[in-house]
């Protein structure tokens, strides 16, 4: 399914304007590194703005396995109030809800039961 889910992917970038090098590139990244090369290959788009959208790194950093960063990313969403951090229940952060900080993060948000 992951060729599916890039092929998504890309096909959302051209629905939102993106130019087509950009999709191009995103086909690229997936083609050399499957999904993790994709979601990496976000993370360095994002990178490029000055104020990156901290919901969608930690997100991409979810995907990857990457903890700790997801994490950082969404201390750094909820403190900028970044709708990413009131959309909890979104599976793509099933990765993270073994871990305490994920507690935590619900805590702070008055979302805990």
């Amino acid at each position: 399914m992951a060729e599916q889910a890039a092929a998504a992917y890309q096909q959302v970038m051209r629905l939102m304007g993106q130019p087509p090098e950009a999709v191009a590139a995103a086909a690229g990244a997936f083609a050399a590194g499957g999904l993790d090369g994709l979601y990496r290959w976000e993370i360095e788009q994002l990178m490029q703005s000055p104020a990156p959208r901290p919901g969608f790194m930690a997100a991409a950093y979810a995907m990857l396995g990457e903890t700790d960063l997801a994490f950082e990313w969404l201390d750094r969403s909820v403190d900028s109030y970044d709708s990413w951090s009131f959309q909890l229940n979104d599976p793509l952060w099933d990765l993270l809800r073994e871990d305490p900080r994920y507690e935590e993060l619900l805590r702070r948000l008055n979302l805990s039961g």
